[in-house]
Order: C-alpha cells, then structure tokens, then sequence
C-alpha cells in the first residue's frame, strides 16, 4: 500500500532507498512488483514525464528472480528498452594490507553489469572472466527448468 501511494503522490520526489523488495511477496507476483517499483521513478524517454519532479529508486536484492523481472521489464515487450535500470553486483573480496604485515581484510566489490540496448548483459573487460562467471552463477541459480522437466515427466507418466 505503502508503494501504490508513493507512485499516485503527485509530491513525491527525490531518492527512495528499498532493500529487498520482494521479501513478503509471493513469487507468481514479482512481476508485478517490478511494473509498481519502475512506475515509481521518473523516466525521461517518455515524453509525458520530461516536467515531472525527479523520482530515483535505488533497490537492494539478493534474489535473482527479481533481477530477471527487472531485465525483462527493461527489454520491453518489443526489444525496446522501456527504460534502463543500472545493475550492480556485490561480492566479498580479499584486501591484502601490505603495511600490515600481509593481513588481509574482507571487502565488497561492486561490478557495474550493463545493458546493452539489445538487453544484452555484460562486465568490463578489467573485471576478468572470475566476476562475469560470478553473475551468471548467480543468475543462473534461479533456474528451475530441470525441476519443472522433472515434474512434467513424472505427471505425464504418472
């Protein structure tokens, strides 16, 4: 409720800072979270926005799924890009202190993943191949498609 009256409040502007949005939302509505948090801030490709206030939405997640919402919505049903998240991913680090005698410190990294405007995602090439199969670890573990080919077959011999 809270978020439908954040989107329809014509005096609403500036940064809204959400971490892990889908924390108490049923997964088949996921989707739906991402269309209300993307309504949420002010697009400027869309010409009907231009002279709105600035709306930002910054959003903390460790679920995948979510993130796959957030690139499809930003793909667009046409290939278009409906509008342009900027994806960030964290991981822990080693921090090696030379001064200190070669102690090392645990850090977070964040990686800018891109879009391309075909969808497509991708990391600098100084991040090196260790980042990249990171992400799509990381992506990749929202995959149920086994599960679900599993299921069907046992249903389908059953």
């Amino acid at each position: 409720l809270a978020l439908v009256t954040l989107k329809n409040d014509p005096e609403h502007r500036g940064v809204l800072l959400f971490e892990e949005p889908e924390n108490g939302v049923h997964a088949y509505r996921l989707r739906t979270l991402v269309h209300l948090l993307r309504d949420l801030a002010t697009d400027f490709l869309d010409e009907e926005q231009i002279d709105q206030p600035l709306r930002q939405l910054l959003i903390n997640t460790h679920s995948p799924v979510l993130v796959k919402h957030m690139i499809r919505a930003a793909q667009g049903g046409n290939g278009q890009s409906a509008f342009r998240p900027k994806l960030s991913f964290a991981y822990m680090a080693s921090h090696v202190q030379p001064e200190a005698s070669g102690t090392f410190s645990r850090i977070t990294r964040l990686l800018p993943v891109r879009m391309s405007l075909e969808g497509e995602l991708g990391l600098s090439q100084e991040e090196g191949p260790l980042a990249l199969n990171q992400v799509i670890e990381y992506l990749e573990s929202a995959d149920t498609s086994r599960l679900m080919k599993t299921l069907r077959q046992e249903h389908l011999v059953g």
